[in-house]
């Protein structure tokens, strides 16, 4: 695929993750219009959005995904599943040519979301907002991550289950790995 990015950093902050350590806390934004003359010059008519979370500001992902709609490309990113809550966002994304999205679920423990302060993150509402996502026409590609404090040796099976209830589309899963400059490295070296 050809990459590129709209946007870079994540308007979260959570514990265990490098992009905010990496790229700070500012959220940035390219100009729309340099974005689409990039897309235009691809000579193929699929690619990825590098971005950690191309919906992250929500007015800008739907004026960008509202002008990508005439060019008929092909394309996925990472996004979080905070899009489940807005119906035009996910029309728009799908209209625009977005048939996946990669999507940090991480964890079903509401406990361990809380404490790596991924609490906006409603394990409880995890599966109507996948069954939304997936209804808009978009695979969902979803992220996990065990070794966290409150897993223990039913997180295999509980959550191999859930991906196959809510018929996740892929799934990928991470041992939890402290990288520098996260606070997760900070806590364990500790």
């Amino acid at each position: 695929f050809y990459t590129m990015q709209a946007t870079r950093g994540c308007p979260f902050n959570c514990d265990y993750c490098a992009v905010t350590a990496f790229f700070g806390n500012e959220f940035r934004m390219r100009p729309i219009d340099d974005v689409l003359e990039e897309i235009k010059g691809f000579d193929t008519d699929e690619f990825f959005f590098m971005d950690d979370n191309i919906v992250g500001r929500a007015k800008y992902a739907k004026e960008l995904f509202t002008r990508l709609i005439p060019l008929k490309k092909t394309w996925g990113s990472q996004a979080s599943i905070t899009m489940a809550k807005d119906p035009e966002l996910l029309r728009l994304y799908a209209q625009s040519g977005g048939r996946y999205a990669f999507i940090g679920l991480e964890s079903l423990s509401q406990k361990n979301l809380d404490k790596m302060h991924k609490g906006w993150n409603a394990a409880k509402d995890f599966k109507a907002s996948i069954k939304k996502i997936q209804d808009a026409g978009i695979a969902v590609i979803g992220s996990f991550v065990f070794g966290l404090d409150e897993d223990d040796l039913t997180v295999f099976k509980t959550t191999f289950d859930f991906v196959m209830d809510c018929k996740i589309d892929a799934a990928q899963y991470h041992i939890l790995t402290p990288l520098p400059g996260t606070v997760t490295y900070n806590e364990l070296e500790k």
